[in-house]
């Protein structure tokens, strides 16, 4: 278990130290200084693997929703990644999708004001780890690892007002 997460893991910062400049998250939500161009990891979001989305979806939308209430500030982007699995227009309209679903629950459900959100779908045009370094893994879960990595929701700082 030890030598598949070494692994891993010098596959994953390979990759990023190669491919990544700039895409990567580089704040949390637990940060307190935000600046435009910021991409901010949030906890991970829990969905169904098709439609309807459930219970488990909206209480992990529960910390963004604090952090947006906690810095009205901030104009954001929600923007959602797929990984390269699927059809590229099915990866596209699921992100699309999941962003505009997050986006309407944050305003209708969490009284967040619309001009301070923009969502956008991006499917698997903007990946963290390539393919070609997905299928250098051993094991199918060493790929099913990097694929999750792929497979992301992150907040874009879009102004600070």
């Amino acid at each position: 278990m030890t030598k598949i997460f070494i692994s891993t893991l010098l596959l994953f910062a390979l990759t990023i130290f190669s491919q990544t400049k700039g895409r990567l998250p580089n704040k949390t939500i637990k940060d307190s200084v935000f600046s435009k161009g910021d991409i901010i990891k949030i906890p991970e979001l829990i969905y169904q693997p098709s439609y309807p989305l459930g219970k488990e979806t909206i209480d992990s939308l529960q910390p963004i929703s604090d952090f947006l209430k906690k810095y009205p500030i901030l104009k954001i982007e929600i923007s959602f990644h797929t990984d390269s699995r699927g059809k590229d227009t099915l990866n596209i309209m699921l992100s699309n999708f999941r962003a505009k679903y997050v986006w309407d629950y944050l305003i209708k459900e969490k009284g967040i004001d619309s001009n301070r959100l923009n969502y956008k779908g991006y499917g698997e045009t903007q990946f963290i780890i390539s393919d070609r370094e997905i299928l250098k893994a051993k094991t199918k879960e060493e790929k099913e690892q990097l694929h999750k990595i792929n497979r992301r929701t992150e907040l874009k700082v879009i102004d600070v007002r």
